[in-house]
């Protein structure tokens, strides 16, 4: 289990869609008679952590699902044990100060996790306490580390942005969700003017858009 996941909550029928939201949760193992537990807690105000950061959506399979024991006690005795099928998915985002950050299913949901959840899903957390909207999607699919690694090497051998024609450094380079660097800026006025790619007229938005 990793120790940050990230869950989508879905808006109850009759109630306004908000669109694709997520809240974040700090997950802790707990070992008792041989059972695999978990404990999950909220993180507060994730927005914070996301910035400006995209989704990266990974090539790769995730692992398959794996099986834990959620303990919910209502008082010192009283507990009660949830078995609930738990999937890691390809979809990850970069999160201030806990790094990247995968998407996973959870089965039953809103029995499971804590009531924070419940609220998100009824519209309730208003002021986004507890939840973050998915405002920064992208259609990239290559796992960041390999967008990285590219970008490095064209920093490297000193490769200039076909915008402005000058040398990228990482403070400035963009990757494209269709495969090519601009200088940050200079891509995203483009877009901003045109919605297309200016080297091969692929539509873009600035989601589409992936810094170092």
């Amino acid at each position: 289990m990793d120790n940050h996941i990230i869950v989508k909550a879905k808006t109850h029928r009759g109630i306004d869609d908000l669109g694709d939201i997520y809240l974040v949760y700090k997950m802790q193992e707990i070992v008792l008679k041989g059972d695999k537990f978990w404990a999950c807690e909220p993180v507060w105000n994730p927005q914070r952590l996301v910035g400006k950061n995209m989704w990266v959506m990974h090539a790769e399979e995730g692992p398959k699902q794996e099986v834990w024991h959620h303990r919910y006690a209502t008082n010192a005795c009283e507990a009660t044990n949830y078995y609930c099928n738990m999937q890691k998915t390809r979809q990850s985002i970069m999160l201030e100060g806990i790094g990247e950050t995968y998407v996973w299913t959870i089965e039953k949901a809103n029995l499971i996790l804590p009531s924070t959840f419940y609220h998100v899903c009824h519209g309730l957390d208003v002021e986004k306490r507890w939840h973050f909207s998915a405002a920064h999607k992208s259609n990239i699919t290559v796992p960041r580390h390999v967008i990285c690694g590219f970008m490095e090497n064209m920093i490297g051998k000193g490769e200039t942005c076909p915008i402005t024609m000058e040398t990228f450094t990482k403070e400035m380079i963009a990757y494209t969700a269709c495969g090519h660097l601009f200088d940050r800026g200079a891509i995203s006025m483009a877009i901003r003017e045109s919605g297309k790619c200016p080297t091969c007229r692929a539509k873009l938005s600035l989601e589409d858009i992936c810094g170092y």
